[in-house]
Order: structure tokens, then sequence, then C-alpha cells
């Protein structure tokens, strides 16, 4: 069940509105940093509390309130400990560990962190979630503590979890994000190895959407994890084999997505050509229950470049 990836979450996004009467735009003072602090306790969702707090920190040591900030943290360390479902803790506990980093706190207290997220990472039963968290612990292992050794020991863990998924584009996604990590802990050795290994798997599936979808998947990865090279020759075949789909309905839904993997390494007028191509393949299509979903696809697509 694929549904997390700790991402950039740590950095948070103040959505200001102007209020439209009044003050000519001019935005109202930010509270103090003690009621913000006040504020974040009283949130509900330990995830998103965890989120605030570590925000909150970053303000405070801004301000110089190291007492402020040691308080906000060990509050954010017991929200992530709080969390029941063990990747969603893993997650937050890695995140935390990095906003330590961040904010110049001591090695053996992220280390404590980081430890703390592996116990968690042990209690995962999803392979999809358990390989996910693997690979960001390691990721920040390698980042934060500078130890390759213990980063490969969680990577070889990840890899063996995301063997065991069973939807082929997931799998593909999960091997390209550890090959990221790999990447990260400065073992090209095992980087190389591991892509290698991706674009075999993508290539061993038997029918050509699965295929292209795989492609996509690991490209999407890599794209991500700044692997442009590798990505590039993933997108690259994906984009080949998608002529081998006979099912127009199918290959126009599969170049949506080479389309949208493009997009999101900012190569949008690469990615207009190919939504081009599905909507030409779409306007083909005869049956309009199946035209006009893959039209509307499209569209979005188009309308997000």
């Amino acid at each position: 069940m694929a549904r997390r990836g700790a991402g950039s979450w740590l950095l948070i996004v103040a959505l200001c509105v102007a209020p439209l009467l009044g003050c000519g735009g001019v935005q109202p003072a930010a509270k103090p940093l003690t009621e913000q602090y006040q504020d974040a306790l009283k949130i509900s969702n330990a995830s998103q509390r965890v989120k605030k707090l570590v925000a909150v920190a970053q303000k405070q040591q801004q301000a110089a309130d190291q007492v402020g900030m040691t308080t906000s943290l060990g509050a954010a360390e017991n929200a992530a400990k709080s969390i029941a479902d063990p990747a969603d803790q893993a997650i937050a506990l890695i995140a935390l560990a990095s906003g330590f980093a961040q904010l110049d706190q001591s090695p053996s207290a992220t280390k404590g962190l980081l430890d703390a997220a592996t116990s968690a990472s042990e209690k995962i039963d999803d392979p999809e979630d358990r390989a996910n968290v693997l690979a960001e612990l390691a990721m920040t292992i390698s980042l934060n503590l500078k130890n390759p050794e213990l980063a490969a020991y969680h990577l070889q863990n990840a890899e063996a979890a995301a063997s065991q998924v069973e939807l082929p584009p997931a799998r593909a996604r999960l091997l390209g994000k550890i090959a990221v990590a790999y990447h990260a802990a400065e073992l090209t050795d095992q980087r190389d190895r591991l892509v290698a290994e991706a674009r075999d798997f993508a290539a061993s599936r038997e029918q050509p959407r699965e295929q292209v979808d795989c492609q996509a998947e690991l490209a999407a990865a890599l794209f991500r994890g700044k692997l442009p090279t590798e990505a590039e020759a993933a997108i690259g075949e994906a984009r080949q084999l998608a002529a081998n789909i006979a099912d127009s309905e199918s290959r126009g839904y599969a170049l949506v997505r080479i389309a949208q993997v493009l997009k999101s390494a900012n190569q949008k007028d690469a990615a207009r050509s190919v939504l081009q191509e599905a909507q030409d393949i779409a306007g083909g299509i005869k049956d309009g229950s199946l035209r006009a979903p893959l039209l509307e696809e499209i569209d979005r697509s188009i309308g997000a470049l």
C-alpha cells in the first residue's frame, strides 16, 4: 500500500492572505514565539505537531532563544514517539533527526532519533512501506552521521523488502529510490548495480505497458534523487517502449505518465510533445466512454505544465 515518503516535509510553507478590507495589504504581525509554541502543542495530529514544533524551533534558533528551541525540539520528539503507526513514526523520527542536525544539535541526539526510527522500522509489516522507510533512514544516516557502513546495512534490508513488493511499477520506483540512497552514501558500485537491476526488472515484464510503467517510475525516482543520466536513460526507454503498446487507451495513459515524469524533471517541452502524441492517440479512440476520460486526463496534465 504505497502511501508514504518522507520527502522534504520539514520545510513548512506559510500561506499569508492579506485582509480584503482595512489594512491595505499589510500583513499582521507574527505571534510571539511562546504563543506559536503553545499553538503547536494544541495540534491533535502528532505528525503535524512535529512539523510545527520544528518550524517554531527554527525561528527560536534565529531569535537566539536556546531554551525555547530545546523545549520545542523535546516536545517534537515526544510527539513523534507517540505516533502509533510504526511507518509514520519512523518517518517522523527521521525527519526530526534531520531537523536536529540542521539546528546543530549533538550528533548523539540525532543518532538517538535514528536509532528509534530503526526500531520502529522493524515493526512495519508492509514491504513497500518498510523499503521506503529504510531508504529514507539510510539517506539521513549518510547525510547527517556520515556512516556509509550503517547506511549500506539498512539499504540491503531495503532491497530485501522491495523484492517482496508485488506491484511491478512500485518495486521499480523503490529500487530507484534505494539506488539514490546508495549514491548519497557514496557507494557508487552499489548504485550502478541497483540501477542496472531495476532496468533489467522493467525489461523482464511480459506486457509492454508494464515495461513502460516500470521504466517511468524508475526514472521518476532517479530524477528526484538528482541522477539525471540514469533517469534520462530510463525515461528514454519508456518512450520507445510505449510504441509497443497495442491498445490505444492503454498507450495514451502510459504516455500521460511519461509526460508527468518529464514535467517533474522540469522538461516541459518534452512533456508537451508527449502529451500531444497522447492527444492524437486519444482522438482516434472511437468509444467515447474510453476517449473522454483519457482526454480529460491529458487536458489536466497540459494545464499543469
